[in-house]
């Protein structure tokens, strides 16, 4: 009687999960998180991630060199 009732277990187990297996959507038994039962499934989308970082503006260029001012005229020297 035992035998008879594993394979008939057996059977009805193997029924199962053909019929499940040729429905249009397949039943899902992965686990679920309870977040996304409460609330209609939906999560918060991520906050987008920061950018790189902005390029560094370059140094103004060196002014192009200035030429010598004229040499200032000394006063004579005076005899003393």
């Amino acid at each position: 009687m035992i035998a008879v009732s594993a394979v008939f277990h057996l059977l009805v187990g193997f029924l199962a999960l053909t019929a499940v297996s040729l429905h249009k959507n397949p039943l899902r038994l992965e686990p679920v998180a309870v977040v996304s039962l409460v609330g209609g499934g939906e999560f918060r989308a991520e906050p987008p991630a920061p950018g790189p970082p902005a390029a560094k503006e370059e140094a103004p260029s060196k002014a192009a060199p200035r030429e010598k001012a004229p040499a200032a005229k000394k006063a004579p020297e005076k005899a003393a």
